[in-house]
């Protein structure tokens, strides 16, 4: 658990590459570990941690054993839309009931 928490950040750099928020958002990615560090700014290993952690989630799938490939192995993440909006909390106002001053 603890680990998990110290890779967060970068997991959700990762998951912000889906663009969850976007009309219409990423299914798929195809990367190597190398160039998904350089994209997220981050170094191979902590990379590797963040999509282990990331893997371990219901709703991303990882095409293979992040710790067993090299940093050049291309590889796909996937992610359940549907999933995901259930795993999910969403905080919104009603404004028409309470609006703002």
């Amino acid at each position: 658990m603890r680990w998990r928490l110290l890779y967060e950040p970068v997991v959700q750099d990762i998951i912000r590459l889906f663009k969850p928020n976007d009309p219409h958002p990423v299914d798929m990615l195809r990367t190597s570990l190398q160039r998904l560090a350089r994209d997220l700014g981050a170094d191979v290993d902590t990379t590797r941690a963040a999509l282990t952690a990331l893997a371990q989630r219901e709703d991303f799938t990882v095409s293979a054993d992040p710790d067993q490939f090299t940093e050049y192995h291309v590889f796909e993440i996937r992610v359940d839309w549907d999933v995901f909006a259930r795993s999910r909390i969403s905080v919104g106002l009603d404004l028409q009931e309470h609006p703002v001053p």
